[in-house]
């Protein structure tokens, strides 16, 4: 927002009195009130006052020049300053004036925490002239800060502004002979030089003051609108807790290029790139923040294995995903993710090995990855257990039982493979301890005929229906 003036009332009042009333203003919500004023003496002229609307008034600055004293006041407005009058006057000196002058002016789109840039005053002590002028000390602050001059001198004349400046009030009078007359530069160009012209030479008394605009220039300047064409940085410190103050040294660092437009878009071509945590994303510079370009986006997060996500591994999974920047979100290219999972052999899936199982490709599952996850490959799954031959369940012999099962993909889980289940047993005979036998039988009738074993028959069924026989020998 533009810094805008306004001016409230002006006058130049010749009656004797202790103080003088402006006229009733009525400013404008939240605007600042920037007022001059002049009060002359007979012998010795006080320090000026200014009081009204229950404001809070901030004296600028001051200068008495014998007879003549002149002072710069401001005061903010609230959101409903209301209608009132100002009252002008003086302490000390005569206490009684013999004439004031003031010019009342309404600024919007200022700061409101520090409206005034800096301020210089020129004149007084005697000094006469009829085309006098000031600099500021400092370069001006912001290209869209503005200077306004206030000047009074002791000859009733018409008082000019200077080139390219706009006038706000010229007031004019006798007995005393006096005239005062304000002004700014609105342009669009800025000067720390300002100054008037009248006349006849005479004893003046001038300031020039720079106003802030609102807001915080992006060239380092504390306020106002920047007209560079650097970028601006922003740095962000991001720790994990839950009121974003930040407790570790490492910071994310966002790293923003915006052009210095008036609306915030930017009109460069470069991208947007977000750097810390491993993240890059490229965004074209288009209106609607959409990429075109085909690059893919690459996030690497670091997981723990516990149960609230905490890490305590110095390991990190890392998740690879490739994204092609089309508008839905949905990848076409032909790279495929990999899910690495570490799986417990214990029956609560708690590992007590430190060898995991990789799912990859080269594990005997066959899955071909269609949507619904039902296999239509012919690869059989390979399940190896160990059995004993005792009675108590403890192997006492070096080879295990070996099951191989067919397992066809489908999606009941039925097999539709000729290959049967083989199920190879290998028993001690003679019942020993140490399972070696020692009978002198050779056939299995003659172990039972002598007492020796029972056998039991019993008959069931495979998964396609076949019937089979199962001999069960024990010793006695």
């Amino acid at each position: 927002m533009a810094l805008a003036a306004t001016l409230l009332t002006s006058a130049y009042n010749n009656a004797n009195a202790a103080s003088y009333t402006t006229a009733n203003i009525t400013p404008a919500a939240n605007s600042l009130l920037l007022v001059f004023s002049c009060v002359r003496a007979t012998t010795t002229a006080g320090t000026p006052t200014m009081a009204g609307g229950s404001l809070t008034w901030t004296t600028v600055n001051t200068d008495l020049d014998g007879i003549a004293s002149q002072g710069v006041f401001t005061a903010q407005c609230g959101a409903s300053p209301g209608t009132f009058a100002l009252t002008v006057n003086a302490t000390g000196g005569d206490g009684t004036w013999i004439g004031a002058s003031w010019a009342v002016i309404q600024i919007t789109g200022h700061n409101t925490t520090t409206p005034v840039a800096q301020f210089k005053f020129v004149g007084g002590d005697g000094t006469s002239s009829a085309a006098p002028t000031g600099t500021l000390d400092n370069a001006i602050g912001n290209a869209a800060n503005r200077v306004f001059c206030y000047v009074t001198h002791r000859a009733n004349e018409v008082t000019n502004p200077r080139t390219n400046w706009t006038e706000l009030n010229d007031n004019a009078g006798s007995a005393p002979v006096h005239a005062s007359e304000s002004q700014w530069r609105n342009d669009g160009t800025n000067e720390t030089t300002f100054g008037a012209t009248w006349t006849t030479s005479s004893r003046y008394q001038m300031h020039g003051v720079e106003i802030n605009i609102a807001g915080v220039a992006l060239d380092g300047t504390s306020t106002g609108t920047s007209s560079d064409t650097g970028d601006l940085i922003v740095t962000l410190a991001l720790a994990g807790q839950t009121d974003g103050v930040s407790t570790v040294t490492g910071d994310m660092i966002l790293s923003i290029a915006l052009n210095a437009q008036s609306d915030g878009t930017s009109t460069t071509t470069g991208d947007l790139t977000v750097t810390g945590g491993g993240a890059a994303v490229a965004l074209e510079g288009a209106s609607d923040g959409t990429s075109a370009t085909s690059g893919d986006l690459v996030v690497t997060l670091a997981l723990a294995a516990t149960s609230d996500g905490v890490s305590t591994t110095t390991g990190a999974l890392a998740l690879s995903l490739p994204l092609v920047g089309t508008s839905d979100g949905v990848s076409t290219s032909a790279g495929a993710m990999v899910l690495a999972i570490a799986l417990a052999a214990s029956a609560d899936g708690a590992s007590t090995t430190t060898a995991d199982l990789t799912v990859t490709g080269g594990v005997p599952v066959a899955l071909d990855g269609t949507s619904g996850g039902t296999s239509t490959a012919t690869g059989d799954l390979a399940v190896a257990v160990a059995f004993t031959a005792s009675s108590d369940g403890s192997s006492t012999i070096t080879g295990d039982l070996a099951v191989a099962v067919a397992l066809v993909g489908s999606s009941d889980g039925t097999s539709t493979t000729t290959a049967d289940m083989l199920v190879g047993v290998q028993v001690a005979l003679a019942g020993q301890s140490d399972g070696v036998s020692d009978a002198s039988a050779t056939t299995l009738s003659d172990f039972v005929q002598e007492g020796l074993v029972s056998v039991q028959v019993r008959t069931f069924r495979d998964i396609r229906g076949r019937e089979y026989a199962k001999y069960v020998v024990r010793s006695r």
